[in-house]
């Protein structure tokens, strides 16, 4: 700016100059003017130039719907054309235009002395991104994209745990209540075995969620063949999760929304007590589990689907009184039936609670639920 005072003050300058030399000789006036004139207009036209070069322009949503990646540190970007404008909020606006999570919004250019304001329509993605001086488009772009990236990997995965992903036309194939037409989802797994079972029974693990309470670090410490189980199930095409608590399921977000035909816990069990602990105490604890799973349960099986619970039936573990509990949340006894494991060919019952041992699980009868 001070070549620019410069250059105003050497044409005021020689502007007077010019008149005071043209009132002295009288002879040159008009050619004096001419060069004010040009002087003048060079002025006005490197202004203009510099103010454009300098221009930063700043690209803002008007409108951010609950952003599902908020952004703490939102990148911003320096540029000098309104193209460059264009694309980043282009590329900011790459997924589908049927995504319920993209929400128009109007883009807002300013220029960099606030007087101009354009509105532009994008379908921009809900990312919570603001983008002003001065960080270099590229990085800027990146950023971008790789927020997509995120959210796109959110969205397979949630299209992974789908109850709906049996094979239409594939001949059905059973083992003892279970149908490879049923979508099915397990929980309480220990070793995986059961699961794995169902799914060599059926050549397919599309219709089975199983999870477990238990984390796959104390998986892999404790049961022996529960990775090779879970590798059978997830090259069959089953879906395997770890830390899903059967007693907060139905809020689970991406198990939640779903309804499966057949919900399978065999022989729910809330731990191993010390002897200190008395007896009433460990039956109350084990009918809490017993309640709050088919609580849970009951809304996540279909209008005609079942939940299964294998139960043993003698001594202590008859006061479960699992048919009571059934009753008091709206469910009825579809029918008991003895259980087998010789049934499950490769299913080991496991404690749950460390170790590799397998329990007896003899007498015990499997008792289906469904909705009144």
């Amino acid at each position: 700016m001070g070549n620019l005072q410069s250059i105003c003050g050497s044409t005021i300058s020689l502007g007077c100059e010019s008149k005071t030399r043209d009132e002295e000789g009288g002879g040159n006036q008009y050619k004096s003017n001419e060069a004010l004139v040009s002087l003048s207009s060079i002025y006005k036209a490197t202004k203009a130039i510099l103010q454009k070069l300098y221009k930063c322009v700043y690209l803002r949503p008007r409108k951010v719907a609950n952003p599902s990646l908020p952004i703490q540190n939102p990148p911003q970007v320096c540029s000098s054309s309104h193209s460059i404008l264009e694309d980043i909020c282009l590329s900011s606006s790459t997924g589908s235009s049927d995504d319920e999570e993209n929400v128009s919004h109007v883009c807002q250019i300013y220029s960099a002395d606030g007087n101009e304001e354009v509105e532009q329509e994008h379908v921009v993605s809900v990312i919570g991104v603001e983008i002003g001086p001065c960080l270099h488009e590229r990085e800027a772009k990146e950023q971008v994209k790789t927020i997509i990236v995120v959210e796109e990997e959110e969205r397979e995965a949630k299209e992974q745990v789908n109850s709906s992903s049996i094979i239409v036309g594939e001949e059905e194939k059973r083992i003892k209540h279970y149908s490879s037409r049923h979508s099915i989802l397990l929980v309480g797994e220990g070793d995986f075995s059961f699961s794995a079972c169902l799914a060599l029974a059926f050549g397919s693990a599309a219709n089975i969620v199983a999870t477990s309470l238990d984390s796959l670090a104390f998986l892999k410490k404790n049961y022996g063949n529960a990775m090779s189980n879970i590798g059978e199930l997830r090259r069959r095409g089953g879906k395997v999760m770890h830390e899903i608590d059967a007693t907060k399921m139905a809020n689970h977000e991406l198990l939640g929304h779903l309804k499966f035909d057949r919900v399978i816990y065999n022989f729910p069990y809330a731990g191993i007590f010390p002897k200190i602990v008395p007896r009433e105490t460990q039956l109350s604890l084990h009918r809490e589990l017993v309640s709050k799973f088919l609580m849970n349960a009951r809304n996540m099986i279909s209008e005609n689907g079942e939940i299964h619970i294998s139960h043993k039936t003698n001594g202590f573990h008859d006061r479960f009184y699992v048919e009571d509990i059934a009753s008091s949340h709206g469910l009825r006894l579809i029918e008991a039936v003895t259980f087998e494991r010789a049934d499950y060919p490769g299913y080991n019952t496991k404690s749950g609670f460390g170790g590799d041992a397998n329990f007896d699980c003899y007498p015990s009868n499997t008792f289906k639920y469904g909705l009144n």
